[in-house]
């Protein structure tokens, strides 16, 4: 029922999920082996068909499901570009720092206070001469444990083209111990 193609494709993806009772031969007959590197390199979209649809390496969702994804994240996202203006930050319903849309488009370093720009300069010069590609923060602010991260983005040549922070209220995930592997609503 499946194209040789689509057999490609499954085989591509093999190695990320593993497998149970065999380990295959390494490798696909000649008469094959010619077409998989083209084929596994084309992006699987799932909503080819879907009028609108953005094709992302693992799939495809609409301007509309990108935007509603990203609202309804648990944590806040802000991206500032490799030219240090900020053009996105998240909107959803447990913001932790506030932010507005005056942001957009501004250098990063004014939209802090004077006394952390440095830290701010400091992190985007080592994320851009390609030193480091994290950093965070942890802070108490109003009864909340938050966890903040800041990631260099960078392209399939690794040339750095911006910074993802990343801030969380994770008291609720300190307060976790054992095992919960059954939905329990009650």
């Amino acid at each position: 029922m499946l194209s040789e193609e689509e057999w490609i494709k499954v085989r591509a993806g093999e190695s990320e999920i593993g497998f149970a009772w065999v380990t295959p031969e390494q490798g696909w007959p000649d008469e094959i082996r010619a077409g998989i590197e083209s084929v596994a390199a084309k992006p699987i979209h799932a909503t080819k068909d879907v009028a609108g649809a953005l094709g992302f390496s693992t799939g495809g969702l609409t301007l509309r499901q990108v935007d509603l994804l990203l609202t309804h994240l648990p944590v806040d996202l802000t991206f500032v570009d490799d030219q240090d203006r900020v053009l996105y930050y998240s909107e959803g319903p447990e913001r932790i720092f506030p932010r507005s849309p005056g942001i957009l488009g501004r250098e990063v370093r004014n939209c802090h206070p004077p006394k952390s720009v440095h830290i701010v300069n400091k992190i985007l010069d080592i994320f851009k001469s390609g030193d480091k590609d994290k950093a965070e923060f942890w802070i108490q602010l109003g009864g909340k444990f938050i966890y903040t991260r800041y990631f260099a983005v960078r392209d399939t040549n690794g040339r750095y083209r911006g910074t993802l922070e990343v801030s969380q209220d994770i008291s609720d995930l300190r307060r976790l111990e054992g095992e919960s592997r059954l939905l329990d609503w009650d």
